[in-house]
């Protein structure tokens, strides 16, 4: 399981102070941050248990920071909408296609 929350935390030495703090009080997560992002991203995993977001939260509260969990967004779309210059061209190969338009916008979100 992987959680994502969008925080307040600016400073590298407090990242990595608040990921050993989590990481102490939390056996079985990993933590990261992207401080380069502009939600400040701090991204939890646990393989062995559910993440304790309310916890990891009010973790982050008390120190100062704010925190929220990022939900998950899925935006539906369809090949044709993402690439219709493609499918128009080779309407015969739409599965190689979409493939294709699937990592070219995976690589534009990037």
């Amino acid at each position: 399981m992987i959680e994502v929350f969008k925080t307040g935390v600016c400073q590298q030495r407090e990242a990595e102070r608040l990921i050993n703090e989590i990481t102490d009080l939390f056996p079985g997560y990993k933590a990261n941050f992207d401080l380069d992002d502009c939600d400040h991203i701090l991204r939890i995993e646990s393989i062995s248990r559910k993440i304790e977001t309310e916890k990891v939260i009010s973790l982050l509260n008390k120190t100062g920071y704010e925190a929220e969990i990022l939900d998950d967004k899925i935006i539906p779309f369809s090949h044709r909408e993402v690439c219709p210059h493609h499918h128009a061209e080779n309407p015969g190969n739409t599965e190689r296609i979409a493939n294709i338009c699937v990592h070219l916008q995976s690589i534009h979100e990037n």
